[in-house]
């Protein structure tokens, strides 16, 4: 099996105005794929928990997205720059809350998600199949 291709990565700002620069990084990088609403969805999802819950968000704070496409699958990975209370959690949703659902949404509409350390920070993953989109 080849080594996946490394297509593209970016590094962003820790500020909430950079997720709209963000999915539009991710929306070039896998335009004529499926699944590329649900990861514009995810990858916000991703780079919000970098921003809001790791030193990413702080003054000077950067993030990075990384998108990797192999013959059969693609995976979009955001990197924070760590310092984060708690490790990646997926929690139940719960109606008295307007957060905490960023890892509830990955895990259930990911092929495959994880996350995994990475230095200082930690590195939060997902797949899906790399098929090119319908035109219908």
């Amino acid at each position: 099996m080849a080594p996946p291709t490394v297509i593209s990565r970016q590094e962003f700002i820790g500020h909430p105005r950079s997720v709209s620069a963000v999915r539009r990084f991710v929306q070039d990088a896998l335009a004529g794929l499926d699944h590329l609403d649900e990861a514009t969805l995810l990858v916000s999802e991703a780079a919000t928990n970098a921003i809001v819950h790791t030193a990413s968000g702080d003054a000077g704070g950067m993030f990075t997205v990384e998108v990797e496409v192999q013959a059969q699958v693609f995976r979009v990975a955001v990197r924070d720059a760590g310092g984060a209370s708690s490790l990646p959690t997926v929690r139940a949703p719960r109606e008295d809350r307007t957060g905490g659902r960023g890892m509830d949404i990955i895990a259930r509409t990911a092929q495959r998600w994880d996350w995994r350390p990475d230095g200082a920070g930690t590195v939060v993953w997902f797949e899906f199949p790399a098929r090119l989109a319908s035109t219908c």
